[in-house]
């Protein structure tokens, strides 16, 4: 489970900085059983047992552009920015040295990677459209000889206004497609990393208020193709609530004289 907490600022002329972190819990129930069914204790405790684990993901900082194309229903926005390593990280699980600690799972890259966001919005109604897509770049390896994976993300679809007396609620239908690369530990290909994804997202918007907007989505990935041996996730949904505050200048108590 995840918990996105952000915040942004408009600078005029469609520039805005943003600033967001992740929560995120994570709960494990993990067992071993032979082909027959019977129970097995490895001779090791690096993925047994129970674990509930609580932290900061990397954070996210972003500036981005946007704004309309003169004369024409089109949207577009580019943001640039880096992630910034505040998630937990750990030694290479994959040593004899760390492999009965069962602190291996990490929360984040450890690194600064370059991230990357772009997207078209056409607005016509009651039917648009919205193309967008995002990457993060990891360059290099952290301390402990970690280096994430390369991430690439797209998404594609339909947004359908409502008509009045519902006209504040958009309807989003869209095809995403995923890849991540194989993270490395030490120089070397990290085992069960990497994973290629397709599927479909519904979700809405909802103004609210005027500075008030709920969202919400409900994802399904029936296309995975994994690296090793992965958890799947064919089903995730979230939930979320923005807002606007604006923040009015102070008018000046006077002038001084010329």
């Amino acid at each position: 489970m995840r918990l996105l907490l952000g915040a942004a600022i408009g600078l005029g002329k469609g520039f805005t900085l943003s600033f967001a972190i992740p929560l995120e819990f994570k709960a494990f129930s993990i067992w071993h059983e032979l082909p027959d069914g019977t129970a097995y204790e490895p001779p090791y405790n690096l993925l047994v047992g129970d674990d509930v684990l609580f932290g900061p993901g990397d954070s996210r900082f972003m500036a981005q552009l946007a704004g309309p194309i003169q004369g024409t229903p089109v949207l577009l926005s580019a943001s640039v920015g880096v992630m910034l390593p505040t998630g937990r990280t750990a030694s290479n699980p994959f040593t004899e040295v760390v492999s009965t600690q069962r602190q291996f799972r990490q929360f984040g890259n450890g690194t600064f990677d370059p991230a990357v966001d772009l997207a078209f919005v056409l607005g016509t109604k009651p039917i648009g459209m919205l193309v967008s897509g995002s990457a993060r770049i990891p360059l290099y390896t952290n301390p402990k000889g970690y280096r994430g994976q390369f991430q690439l993300n797209g998404a594609a679809g339909l947004v359908l206004s409502t008509p009045r007396p519902v006209d504040t609620v958009r309807l989003l239908l869209l095809a995403e497609v995923g890849h991540s690369g194989a993270a490395q530990w030490d120089g070397e290909r990290a085992e069960n990393s990497g994973r290629d994804t397709a599927g479909v997202r519904l979700g809405f918007e909802w103004n609210m208020t005027p500075q008030l907007v709920l969202r919400g989505s409900l994802s399904a990935t029936p296309i995975q193709v994994w690296q090793g041996e992965q958890f799947s996730m064919p089903w995730t949904a979230g939930i979320g609530v923005s807002g606007i505050i604006h923040l009015k200048k102070k008018k000046a108590a006077g002038q001084a004289p010329h």
